[in-house]
Formats: C-alpha cells, structure tokens, sequence
C-alpha cells in the first residue's frame, strides 16, 4: 500500500484529470508542471492620486485599480514561453527585470572602448572625423566646397564608418573651426548635433553610426527598405521626446522600440547583383 504522502499526491493528480501512475516524484512533478500551466501572471498598472494618508492612498489605488478594470480592455501575452494578461501598460512591464538584466551583463570592454574612444577626441582624431563628413560630401553628395577640398588634403587618415558622438562635435558653436554645414550630419545621422551629444544610450548610436557608415559608403548600394525603416525609427524616437528608456519597453508597447527592431532585421546594403 502506497504511504500517505503518495496517496495523497495521486487524489490531485486524479482531480487535475492527470495521470496517477509512477513514484512521488513523477506525480510531483507532474502536478508542478500543470500547475505553472493551469496558472498566469495577472498585471495591471494605473495611475492612482496620493492621499494624506497612507490608508487614503492605498484605498485611491484599490478604486484607481478598479476602474481600470472596468474602463480598459485587457490582453493575453505570451513572452518567454509565459502566459500574462494586464492592460497595455502592465504588459508593457513584462519581462523587465530579464531585459535589465540584460543590460547589465552588456560587454563592460565595449563600455571602455566606447570611453576610450571619447578620449582620442583630440585635434588629430577630429581632423579625421572631419574629413569622414568631407568625403561624404565629396563622394555620395557631389557638393565639395573648397573648404571640404582643404580638410581632405589635410592627411591621409579616412575613416569608413559613422561616430555620431565625435561628429557631433565638430559642430559644436564655441570650437575653433565649427563645422556649419548641418544639413549633412543630419543626412548622416538622422537627427541634429545637439540632440546627438546629449544621447547615452549605446545601441541607440551604434543604430544611428550604422546608418552613416551605409549613407557614406560608396562601395555598396544602401537599402532603401533600411534607409524608411531608420528614418521611422529616428521620427519614432524624436515624437517620443528623445527617451532613451524605450529598449526596456515591449515592441507590442512601445512603437519605437517596434521601429528600432525594424531596423534592425532589415539588410542595410543591397544584394550585389
């Protein structure tokens, strides 16, 4: 005669509609994995006013709660192999302590480079940056000044790929030499110097340096297909007020994140014939 504790086991999984054969271990298992499946997690989120006290403020967040219920409509999530159901914002939350874990594992050696490279800011690795926005104009825009002539004669170091952060500073107001050709660092990377130095999110510029380094290559063909889908993404990011906090949020959510993703997935050059 099977103990207790098996008896007892094989009564839930017989209830649950399981199977009731094998040892204790296989039925706890079994009922643990119809558990997590027979349940999900349940999120809403809402706005609720703060009161005096502490009693007030919980019961405005019971009623705020409960209006939304009534007022919302709610959806069915699955991320991760999870089930969830809330309102647009709960789910925005979804999977957020995993994406910020994410974050914080991120390469520390490509924060480092990102610094070191900042350090390299010196006349030198600007003139070379500056002569990377010449050639643009040389090459791709056909509208060569002689003052572009002049910056590209001026060494022989190139530079083949985008750095909107360097960039941005060589159209900074007070430096000598400021660049005042704006049009063209816009072209390159889809938003204004000054909105560029204050950015800090990492993927958010290497999105916008992929872009120049396609826009100034002259060796391959760009996508127009990428070329739409960047310029959605930075008008998606700018009507958002320049938030970098986007990466955090679900692509279901947040339409610049879905416009992020975009570009993403979508082949930056043409396929060579």
């Amino acid at each position: 005669m099977p103990p207790p504790g098996v008896r007892d086991l094989r009564k839930q999984c017989k209830a649950a509609g399981l199977d009731t054969g094998g040892k204790m271990q296989d039925l706890v298992d079994r009922l643990k994995e119809y558990e997590d499946e027979s349940f999900c997690d349940a999120i809403l989120v809402t706005k609720s006013k703060i009161a005096a006290t502490e009693d007030d403020t919980k019961e405005n967040a019971k009623n705020a709660l409960e209006s939304t219920i009534d007022e919302e409509e709610l959806e069915v999530r699955r991320e991760r192999g999870q089930l969830y159901v809330g309102n647009l914002r709960g789910l925005g939350l979804v999977g957020l302590p995993e994406r910020l874990r994410i974050l914080e594992e991120q390469d520390v050696s490509e924060l480092k480079a990102s610094q070191h490279l900042l350090k390299l800011a010196t006349i030198d690795y600007k003139r070379v940056r500056g002569r990377f926005v010449s050639v643009y104009k040389r090459d791709i825009l056909k509208i060569r000044t002689a003052w572009d002539k002049m910056i590209i004669d001026s060494g022989n170091v190139s530079a083949h790929e985008g750095d909107a952060l360097i960039d941005a500073l060589l159209y900074e107001y007070n430096s000598v030499g400021a660049r005042p050709d704006f049009f063209v660092f816009i072209q390159l990377y889809g938003m204004n110097p000054q909105e560029v130095v204050k950015l800090t999110h990492r993927e958010t510029i290497k999105i916008l340096n992929l872009h120049a380094t396609v826009c100034a290559n002259a060796d391959q063909k760009p996508n127009p297909e990428f070329l739409a889908k960047f310029k959605a993404f930075i008008n998606e990011f700018q009507c958002s007020g320049n938030t970098e906090d986007y990466i955090l949020a679900s692509p279901t959510v947040s339409t610049t994140r879905a416009a992020y993703d975009a570009v993403l997935v979508c082949p930056p050059y043409l396929k060579a014939e």
